[in-house]
Protein backbone atom coordinates (compact mmCIF):
# COMPACT_ATOMS: atom_id res chain seq x y z
CA UNK A 1 0.00 0.00 0.00
CA UNK A 2 2.86 2.36 0.74
CA UNK A 3 4.18 1.94 -2.82
CA UNK A 4 0.87 2.95 -4.39
CA UNK A 5 0.62 6.01 -2.14
CA UNK A 6 4.06 7.30 -3.10
CA UNK A 7 3.38 6.54 -6.77
CA UNK A 8 0.14 8.51 -6.57
CA UNK A 9 1.97 11.39 -4.89
CA UNK A 10 4.63 11.34 -7.57
CA UNK A 11 1.97 11.33 -10.28
CA UNK A 12 0.23 14.30 -8.66
CA UNK A 13 3.52 16.20 -8.38
CA UNK A 14 4.32 15.46 -12.03
CA UNK A 15 0.86 16.68 -13.07
CA UNK A 16 1.35 19.92 -11.14
CA UNK A 17 4.79 20.56 -12.60
CA UNK A 18 3.57 19.83 -16.12
CA UNK A 19 1.38 22.91 -15.94
CA UNK A 20 4.27 25.22 -15.06
CA UNK A 21 5.75 27.41 -17.74
CA UNK A 22 9.38 28.38 -17.25
CA UNK A 23 9.85 29.89 -20.71
CA UNK A 24 10.54 33.63 -20.98
CA UNK A 25 7.84 35.90 -22.34
CA UNK A 26 7.97 36.22 -26.12
CA UNK A 27 8.58 39.66 -27.53
CA UNK A 28 8.30 40.18 -31.26
CA UNK A 29 11.65 41.38 -32.67
CA UNK A 30 11.87 44.83 -34.20
CA UNK A 31 12.30 44.74 -37.98
CA UNK A 32 12.76 47.46 -40.52
CA UNK A 33 10.50 47.01 -43.51
CA UNK A 34 11.23 48.79 -46.77
CA UNK A 35 8.71 51.18 -48.27
CA UNK A 36 8.57 49.05 -51.41
CA UNK A 37 10.48 46.36 -53.24
CA UNK A 38 13.34 47.50 -55.44
CA UNK A 39 11.48 46.28 -58.53
CA UNK A 40 8.64 48.67 -57.72
CA UNK A 41 10.94 51.70 -58.03
CA UNK A 42 11.01 51.64 -61.82
CA UNK A 43 13.57 48.86 -62.14
CA UNK A 44 12.59 46.02 -64.41
CA UNK A 45 12.76 42.33 -63.72
CA UNK A 46 15.70 40.51 -65.24
CA UNK A 47 15.38 36.97 -66.51
CA UNK A 48 17.85 34.40 -65.31
CA UNK A 49 20.67 33.58 -67.71
CA UNK A 50 22.01 30.12 -66.79
CA UNK A 51 25.40 29.18 -68.20
CA UNK A 52 24.88 25.43 -68.25
CA UNK A 53 26.35 25.11 -71.75
CA UNK A 54 29.79 26.38 -70.63
CA UNK A 55 32.43 23.81 -69.84
CA UNK A 56 33.43 23.74 -66.21
CA UNK A 57 36.89 22.22 -66.56
CA UNK A 58 38.61 20.64 -63.57
CA UNK A 59 36.79 22.58 -60.87
CA UNK A 60 37.88 20.10 -58.19
CA UNK A 61 41.54 21.10 -58.62
CA UNK A 62 40.97 24.23 -56.50
CA UNK A 63 40.93 21.98 -53.40
CA UNK A 64 44.49 20.77 -53.99
CA UNK A 65 43.66 17.20 -52.94
CA UNK A 66 45.55 14.39 -54.71
CA UNK A 67 42.89 11.81 -53.73
CA UNK A 68 40.16 13.93 -55.28
CA UNK A 69 42.26 14.46 -58.42
CA UNK A 70 42.70 10.68 -58.69
CA UNK A 71 38.97 10.14 -58.86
Amino acid sequence: MRFSLSAAGFAALAALLAGCNFAPDYHRPETVTPESFKEANGQEWRSAQPADALTRGKWWSIFGDADLDAL
